[in-house]
């Protein structure tokens, strides 16, 4: 993408607004302002979480659910954090369309482990200055998507050290200004989880799997913290059923979502100790057993390596 692109009215559309899509958005508005005058507008078409809220209050940016934007209004579209299968009927009614979602393989963001990420690169390949606003908004995104840079990878430091010193910017403030004491409502989530708890033994290793009404990711990490080697975590959405799984060093949930995303009518993918999946409410069945069965393969091969 070129500044060139940056013209005419722009439909911004992620969707989970979760902090690394938020983020993007307040990023990607930077951007287009410091190079052109286009109009933008920012949608989401899922769910808005609780993280992607705080973002959108912190720098007063505005998102409508995908229903209350008229898609004529605008001629080109942005996906953010967002891959075009999960909105297939709105992409097909763009001419430009540009996938910006750090979790679809591309040759130009091969490093990318967060969109605030590929926004980064945008900035630099039209050497557009980053303001303060879009650097924090970047390293907030990053923060998110690598779980505390948990699955940073040498590239995403390098990122965060330009982002810092170029705006002055101090990593413990930064860290300090998204810190929030968690709600009752996200840690009875995760003593649900722990409650509703199947245990399954594949060797000397453990798959956890727990059901929880909101919060997965958050549960999937406290389950781990319980002695997990793989854990999921399933919830229901709108219209959709999500997993999400987190999983210890040596495992690849991404290359396993993926796959079975493939196989019944959904989406998915991530980081290999940290993915997600989207599917069909009709479909939690099949992608449950499908999911058990390649964890468990892993899980087993692994266990005969040791």
């Amino acid at each position: 993408m070129n500044k060139a692109w940056l013209k005419g009215n722009i439909l911004l559309l992620s969707h989970v607004g979760d902090m690394d899509a938020c983020s993007s958005a307040v990023a990607f508005e930077e951007l287009a302002k410091k190079t052109s005058k286009a109009k933008l507008e920012f949608a989401i078409s899922g769910t808005l979480n609780r993280d992607g809220e705080k973002i959108l209050k912190m720098f007063g940016l505005k998102a409508k659910k995908l229903k209350e934007v008229n898609l004529e209004d605008f001629d080109k579209l942005v996906l953010l954090d967002t891959s075009e299968d999960l909105v297939k009927d709105i992409v097909k009614k763009f001419k430009d369309v540009l996938v910006l979602d750090h979790h679809v393989q591309s040759k130009t963001f091969t490093h990318a482990v967060s969109t605030t990420e590929i926004i980064f690169d945008l900035f630099r390949q039209n050497k557009v200055k980053i303001t303060e606003k879009a650097a924090k908004a970047i390293t907030f995104g990053i923060i998110s998507d690598t779980a505390g840079l948990r699955f940073a990878k040498t590239r995403t430091f390098e990122i965060l050290s330009e982002l810092l010193k170029e705006n002055k910017l101090e990593y413990q403030k930064l860290l300090e200004e998204i810190a929030e004491e968690k709600e009752v409502s996200e840690k009875l989530a995760w003593l649900k989880a722990a409650q509703r708890l199947q245990v399954h033994n594949v060797g000397d290793k453990i798959l956890v799997i727990s059901k929880v009404g909101g919060f997965e990711s958050s549960a999937a990490s406290k389950l781990m913290a319980l002695g997990a080697d793989v854990a999921l975590v399933i919830s229901h959405k709108p219209n959709e059923t999500r997993i999400v799984g987190r999983a210890k060093t040596g495992y690849n949930l991404a290359e396993v979502f993926q796959e079975v995303a493939s196989e019944v009518s959904g989406t998915g993918g991530g980081h290999p100790g940290a993915a997600a999946m989207n599917f069909p409410p009709e479909k939690e069945k099949e992608a449950l057993a499908k999911v058990i069965k390649f964890v468990k393969a892993q899980l087993s091969q692994s266990v005969a390596k040791a």
